[in-house]
C-alpha cells in the first residue's frame, strides 16, 4: 500500500497566503494604533501645538548628537503660517534616519520625502527645537485630487483623500486642506 503525502497548500488552495496576509496586516494595523495611541482631534493639536505650518520639505539632512544618536533635520519652504511665527524657512528635527548602512526608526514616527507638501504641528524639544508633535499624528500629508483637484490632508489616523481605497480607519474620513486649516485657526 502506498501512501501519498500532501503539502498543506495542495489541500486548501491559496487561503492560507490569504489567510495569513489578513493576519499579519491586521496585527500591523494594531501595533501601529498601539504605538501611535488613539486619534487626537485636531483641535487638541492646535491647541498644543506652538507652531503649524503649512509647506514643502525643501530638505533632508541626517547626523549624530554629541551622545551619537542619528537625528534628522527637516527643513521646510513655509507657504502658510497657521499658528507661531516662522518665515521662510522652518527646521524641525526627528529622531532617527539613515546615516550611512544604519538606520535607526522610532514606532509610529513621521516620516518624510523631500519635495513632500505637509502640515506640521510642532513643539519645542527640551534642547529647544521644534519636533513634530505627538509622532506621526502631528504631520499631515497633502494630497491633489487628480479629479477635482481639492487639496486633502491625512496623517494615517486623520483625515484622507475623497476616493476611498483600501483599509481605513473610521476616523480617515475626507478632510480638505482648508477644513484643517479652518479648525486648527479655531481651536488656537
Amino acid at each position: 500500500m502506498r501512501s501519498e503525502i500532501r503539502s498543506p497548500r495542495s489541500k486548501i488552495g491559496h487561503k492560507v497566503p490569504v489567510a495569513l496576509g489578513v493576519l499579519l496586516s491586521s496585527a500591523l494595523a494594531g501595533r501601529l494604533a498601539a504605538a501611535i495611541g488613539a486619534p487626537v482631534p485636531v483641535e487638541d493639536l492646535a491647541k498644543r501645538a506652538d507652531t503649524v505650518v503649512h509647506g514643502k520639505v525643501a530638505a533632508l539632512e541626517c547626523t549624530r548628537d554629541p551622545a551619537g544618536r542619528i537625528f534628522t533635520r527637516v527643513e521646510l519652504d513655509v507657504a502658510e503660517v497657521w499658528k507661531g511665527r516662522p518665515a521662510g524657512r522652518f527646521a524641525l528635527v526627528l529622531a532617527g534616519g539613515v546615516l550611512g548602512a544604519r538606520k535607526v526608526a522610532v514606532v509610529g514616527g513621521p516620516e518624510y520625502r523631500l519635495g513632500e507638501e505637509v502640515v506640521v504641528f510642532t513643539a519645542l524639544n527640551a534642547g529647544g527645537e521644534p519636533v513634530t508633535l505627538d509622532l506621526s499624528q502631528g504631520k499631515f500629508r497633502v494630497e491633489t485630487a487628480e479629479a477635482s483637484g481639492a487639496k486633502h490632508v491625512a496623517n494615517g489616523v486623520l483625515g484622507g483623500p475623497a476616493e476611498k481605497s483600501g483599509y481605513r480607519l473610521p476616523t480617515q474620513v475626507p478632510l480638505e486642506l482648508s477644513e484643517l486649516r479652518r479648525r486648527v485657526e479655531a481651536a488656537r
